[in-house]
């Protein structure tokens, strides 16, 4: 059975975030957004249909960041209440 397009979308939308944080890391904030798009393995048309702007892969970009930084301080703390 395929999978439906709200699963492709946010497998696309997950996979350019990835790829755009790698690209901004190690080729800086000017990389063409057809490299991310390539790295993403998808189409530019693709990438422009999930982000309008470079501005909005970037804000993505920061949000999933702080989502993995609190993610990742909320272990500690559970690691440190079962310690207790």
């Amino acid at each position: 059975m395929p999978t439906s397009p709200r699963c492709d979308a946010a497998r696309n939308r997950a996979r350019l975030i990835t790829a755009a944080r790698r690209c901004f890391a190690t080729l800086g904030p000017d990389v063409p957004l057809e490299d991310i798009a390539r790295a993403a393995g998808v189409s530019r048309t693709t990438l422009h249909r999930r982000f309008e702007t470079r501005e909005d892969l970037a804000a993505a970009v920061l949000e999933q960041n702080v989502a993995d930084i609190e993610a990742r301080a909320r272990s500690f703390l559970d690691a440190a209440d079962a310690d207790k």
